[in-house]
């Protein structure tokens, strides 16, 4: 869905947010979306469009900081498995562009809307979690 350039971004932002409502706080509706992001590229489309999309508008851009808000709500696998992917890989893994990836570049992109966006993500990754503040702390940040 993310791919058609026909939907009018309003649109997209409304059904993003209504994914969002929808798995907010709900286990099995975060595992059915996990288990969706796990065997496509819509999570990396989607995130991209967050953070490296300028032309994008506001609304879209804050519609999908808002459903990864909501997916990362109590779901400790879902952020284990972000945390993963920010953390340092061998080298095949390293030229992957991955979840953690996208969330680095957008987080020192010199876009402030990209870089907010990041950061806030970033912070619902690691709220309420020792494990998950410490693990961040071995993200290695590269230009």
């Amino acid at each position: 869905m993310l791919t058609i350039t026909t939907i009018p971004d309003d649109v997209l932002a409304e059904t993003i947010n209504t994914i969002a409502d929808i798995i907010h706080g709900n286990a099995e509706n975060q595992q059915f979306l996990s288990s969706f992001i796990n065997t496509t590229t819509e999570d990396k489309h989607l995130l991209n469009k967050m953070t490296n999309d300028k032309k994008k508008s506001f609304r879209l851009r804050i519609s999908i900081l808002y459903c990864l808000q909501c997916y990362l709500h109590k779901n400790d696998f879902g952020k284990s498995m972000i945390v993963e992917t920010l953390l340092p890989q061998n080298e095949t893994a390293a030229n992957q562009c991955t979840f953690g990836h996208l969330l680095i570049i957008g987080y020192l992109s010199k876009d402030i809307v990209t870089s907010w966006c990041s950061s806030i993500a970033l912070a619902h990754l690691i709220a309420d979690d020792e494990k998950y503040k410490k693990a961040i702390l071995k993200v290695i940040l590269t230009f």
